[in-house]
């Protein structure tokens, strides 16, 4: 009886000296592993650092993919040297003079009424420049071109009315554009545009006798004011001095003021 009590006393010993053994040991595996982990990734970011660069001559030839990019948000005509436009304007427009055709029949032009006549153009602008102390400048070319048509009736010679005589005025013109402002408000402009031209009258009638197709050249010089509205639209005012180039008997509206607005691009 008294050995069987010091055996058991013996295995409660040992079993208590094995919990103890294992409690002691866990957290020097885990401090051991935890050391093994920062040990890797301190050395994994120390060669990383001593990773040797290539030495490129040009900044185009560097990798720059996943870094990120800026772009200008500026319409790309912003880049160009020069910009495009076009515009849409109108004017009233009498025709004046007289013509005559083949059949010796004469016609006054400035017995027509005064007419609605727009006009559509087409141009390119340099960028803007400073050409002095506070002033801005740029300039380019511009081509427009006017149409109008009336419908009236006309009297022959011989008396004879006809009622179905149409008489269409196209002007088609070419020329310089220059445009100023200022510092201090660039969105105001003065424009000046020396043109030359083209005018062509031309009547119609199911009346052979009432027909003809008349044109001459012409000079002009046009002065104008324009606004901004936005970086591409603006709105303008133009007066147009046109003078006539050997027209005979035909004749041109010398003055005219027109409206209308512009696009850029």
């Amino acid at each position: 009886m008294k050995q069987k009590s010091q055996l058991a006393a013996i295995v409660a010993l040992l079993g208590l000296t094995a919990v103890s053994t294992i409690t002691h040991s866990a957290p020097k595996l885990t401090s051991k592993k935890n050391s093994v982990t920062e040990e890797n990734i301190r050395s994994r970011a120390i060669s990383e650092t001593q990773i040797s660069g290539q030495s490129l001559d040009r900044a185009s030839e560097a990798q720059v993919s996943g870094m990120l990019k800026l772009e200008d948000p500026r319409p790309k005509a912003i880049d160009r040297s020069w910009v495009y436009f076009g515009g849409l304007s109108a004017q009233s427009f009498q025709p004046s003079g007289s013509a005559s055709n083949d059949t010796e029949n004469s016609f006054n032009l400035e017995s027509r009424e005064s007419s609605f006549l727009p006009s559509l153009e087409l141009g390119v602008l340099s960028r803007t420049y400073a050409i002095g102390k506070g002033i801005l400048a740029n300039g380019g070319v511009r081509i427009r071109g006017s149409f109008t048509s009336q419908q009236g009736s006309v009297s022959l010679k011989s008396g004879y009315e006809i009622n179905d005589a149409r008489l269409s005025t196209s002007l088609l013109s070419a020329g310089l554009l220059f445009r100023l402002s200022s510092e201090v408000a660039p969105r105001w402009g003065m424009t000046i545009s020396p043109q030359t031209g083209v005018v062509t009258y031309t009547q119609t009638s199911s009346n052979s006798f009432a027909q003809f197709s008349k044109s001459f050249s012409f000079d002009s010089w046009g002065l104008g004011v324009d606004y901004a509205v936005t970086q591409r639209w603006s709105i303008f005012t133009e007066w147009t001095q046109r003078i006539a180039r050997d027209p005979g008997t035909l004749a041109l509206q010398t003055d005219n003021f027109e409206l209308g607005a512009k696009l850029q691009w």
